[in-house]
């Protein structure tokens, strides 16, 4: 009892009326994803009774309202069967065991809901939270659960939108398991479980309580979206649903694509919706809708977003729990506005600093020096910071026609700039002056399975030391090893000839750039290197899926041109980077792009937008960004879960020994098998104790930075509006055998040249 009255002071269950009342409306970021500081809890549901919102993660029960600092945690270790197969889900709550993964609301009382089983469990009523959960009702399934008859398995198809009205729980579903995707509407009476309805074919998405007994949401086929007879995408619309005779009313079409969580407000008459990471509102469905609330991440979930009666929206989805004022003062000022951010560490480490700030991104894309600079002076709804690839867009035009706010004036940004690697800073330097700071990396890099290589009974002399010799072990694949290995493939691509040269196009432009030469590709070595591609039969080792048989993908490869050579933790993984020159003489090369953040220079939120900057670049990912951007950090990462991991190895180790003294005789290899599985585990603990050694980030130091070349844009993956790339057209028509290479190297080289003069 002490425990149900401590819930209710905490939560104030019985003041919901009072509090949806009196609640004051707010922005608060609450459960971000934060992997640095291990706590690796992942929202999966929420619901709200009044301004209380109660928010499932992968392992608690919280509850919010307004006025609080942070959210409470009221149940620690819930079994969250969205992370247990069906069986396991099944076989614990046969056990007596409760799993659910999300939360169901009705009136003051709270439910956890099974999808896997169609359990509802009684979590919290008027007296407060219970001490243990109980058994509401367990929905009849059998219409529920499927099988997959080609692969013979059970599955529940996905749930969308749930919603508890007089008495009866509906829900929106789709399978997506068969030829064509349907569309599902049930029912099932609360108190009985019994099903009352199965609508088949109705794709409505949100589920609203509306007037004289009829459900409102979106109404959205997306499977089938295309008109291909207009060559037009369809638009989601909102209609009523009579669960009565199954009519379906639209009401309203909606005038984008890109919309989830269509909310009712019966009290204003009002329509509320994401369009992106915007909050509009639609009264009296009457458009065009208004801006009501700024979100700082896209929101892709229909179920995610719930209204409270004290003026607030709530998004739950990966990026954590959202809580929005609707309608706040200043909404029509705008917000500071971010392009191509999707939620990095960075981004979420200013939200959570920052909770009051009024944040959102940009969720167009842009690829030509017009898109962007029409972007930025399109007045208030203008971008202020962007995140811009330097190989993928026209960063360095930008800059060079002022399109990015000189930095130098503010200290903490040179300062900040100062200490990183100055290879990958050096490009937004410009006349002493800053005009960007790196936040991301990505480079390619060849390399070796070393399992597979030792199973071929390689070493470490025979690995390639040039590009030149990686082609000789290419082109001897076949003879020397394939026909005796069927079970390996060469490469991890399915197209390993067109793979290859791809990686040498841009390595060979990448050590252009480096030597600090005008880019051409009628040279002495692009020739040779060209030359000796070309006389490679890749026949035998591209034999198509088809031709190979079932086993086509699962066989282990030699090489991946996958590896990413920018991670530091990369060196323990099995998979190891090739140092490759492209010819003797030559230093290795790792062609790579960077991730720049720039100012609009006509930005009115010129602080705030330092500020953003400021605060993503000391918040970069432990493991990866503040090392590569750093070269003075150096000391090895902790695995903030190492401790938890290790204790859970240890429970499990117990729980199986104590298995095996019980066990029947057919159970007892599995398990010993289990156990020493776990023994070693915990034997070798210490392997998993950083997320990066002091010497893994030395090994990088020393093998990896010195050889990274920021190539910026290029011919070679620019790409018009219409999709397409000449020097890809070229490059095709040379591997289909339509153009000689000689003519190929000469129309690369022509075409470079004529882009050079038209630059000029």
């Amino acid at each position: 009892m002490q425990k149900r009255i401590l819930s209710l002071l905490l939560c104030l269950s019985l003041l919901l009326g009072l509090t949806a009342a009196m609640a004051e409306p707010v922005n608060v970021n609450l459960l971000q994803p934060d992997n640095d500081a291990g706590t690796y809890k992942y929202v999966t549901g929420a619901a709200n009774i009044g301004d209380t919102v109660y928010v499932l993660t992968s392992n608690t029960l919280e509850c919010w309202k307004p006025g609080d600092a942070a959210e409470t945690v009221l149940t620690q270790g819930v079994m969250n069967s969205d992370y247990d197969g069906y069986d396991i889900t099944a076989e614990d709550e046969a056990n007596g065991k409760v799993a659910y993964s999300r939360l169901l609301a009705d009136g003051d009382t709270l439910y956890g809901f099974n999808r896997r089983t169609g359990t509802l469990w009684k979590l919290l009523d008027a007296g407060g939270l219970l001490p243990t959960p109980e058994l509401a009702v367990s929905l009849v399934w059998d219409s529920v659960l499927r099988k997959n008859a080609e692969y013979d398995y059970e599955y529940t198809p996905q749930f969308g939108d749930t919603l508890i009205m007089d008495g009866t729980l509906y829900a929106a579903l789709q399978d997506w398991e068969n030829s064509e995707t349907s569309y599902e509407v049930m029912a099932w009476d609360l108190a009985t479980g019994k099903q009352l309805s199965h609508n088949k074919g109705i794709a409505l998405r949100t589920l609203n309580a509306y007037q004289d007994g009829l459900i409102i949401g979106k109404l959205y086929d997306d499977a089938n979206s295309w008109d291909p007879v207009t060559e037009t995408q369809k638009l989601p619309e909102v209609a009523t649903f009579d669960p009565k005779t199954g009519e379906v009313k639209v009401l309203l079409q909606l005038p984008s694509a890109n919309i989830a969580g269509v909310r009712y407000d019966a009290a204003k008459d009002t329509l509320y919706y994401v369009e992106g990471a915007t909050v509009k509102s639609v009264t009296a469905f009457t458009l065009p809708a208004k801006v009501s609330a700024y979100l700082p991440n896209r929101v892709w979930e229909d179920a995610g977003m719930s209204l409270l009666p004290g003026g607030m929206c709530v998004i739950a989805d990966y990026n954590g729990v959202i809580v929005r004022a609707l309608d706040q003062p200043g909404i029509e000022n705008g917000a500071l506005t971010i392009y191509g951010e999707y939620g990095s560490a960075g981004h979420q480490a200013y939200l959570a600093q920052n909770p009051q700030a009024l944040v959102t991104t940009n969720e167009n894309y842009y690829s030509s020096l017009e898109e962007f600079t029409a972007a930025m002076v399109s007045g208030s709804d203008a971008v202020d910071v962007l995140r811009l690839n330097s190989g993928y867009t026209p960063l360095q035009r930008l800059v060079g026609k002022g399109y990015a706010l000189d930095l130098s004036t503010y200290p903490e940004l040179m300062a900040l700039a100062g200490e990183m690697d100055a290879n990958l800073a050096a490009p937004m330097m410009l006349e002493g002056k800053l005009y960007g700071v790196p936040v991301d990396l990505n480079a390619s890099a060849i390399g070796v399975y070393q399992r597979v290589w030792d199973k071929l009974e390689l070493t470490q002399e025979d690995k390639p030391t040039t590009f030149m010799e990686m082609l000789d072990f290419v082109d001897n694949w076949q003879d020397d090893y394939g026909e005796d290995h069927p079970e390996y493939m060469l490469t991890d691509d399915g197209s390993t000839r067109r793979s290859l040269l791809g990686w040498l196009m841009d390595a060979y432009y990448a050590e252009q750039v480096r030597a600090g030469e005008a880019v051409r590709f009628d040279t002495p070595l692009f020739r040779k290197l060209m030359e000796r591609f070309d006389s490679i039969d890749f026949t035998q080792m591209e034999k198509d899926q088809e031709q190979q048989g079932d086993d086509y993908w699962s066989r282990e490869s030699v090489f991946t041109l996958y590896a990413n050579p920018t991670y530091p933790g990369q060196a323990r993984y099995d998979s190891k980077i090739l140092a490759l020159p492209l010819d003797e003489g030559l230093l290795p090369v790792y062609p790579c792009n960077v991730d720049y953040l720039i100012i609009n220079p006509r930005t009115t939120r010129t602080e705030q937008a330092v500020q953003y900057i400021s605060t993503y670049v000391q918040n970069m990912s432990s493991d990866s960004g503040n090392i590569v951007f750093f070269p003075g950090h150096n000391d090895g990462v902790i695995n903030p879960r190492f401790e938890s991991d290790l204790q859970n190895w240890k429970d499990t180790l117990a729980e199986f020994q104590e298995m095996l003294e019980t066990a029947v005789p057919e159970s007892v290899a599995s398990l010993k098998e289990t156990i020493t599985y776990y023994e070693e585990l915990i034997n070798n603990a210490d392997t998993y104790r950083y997320t990066v050694t002091a010497e893994e980030i030395q090994t990088y130091r020393d093998t990896i930075a010195p050889y990274l070349v920021v190539t910026g844009q290029s011919p070679l993956n620019t790409w018009d509006s219409n999709g397409s790339n000449e020097f890809y057209t070229l490059r095709e028509q040379y591997l289909q055998g339509a153009m000689p290479l000689d003519t190929y190297i000469k129309e690369i080289d022509k075409r470079i040249r004529m882009i050079s003069l038209e630059d000029q």
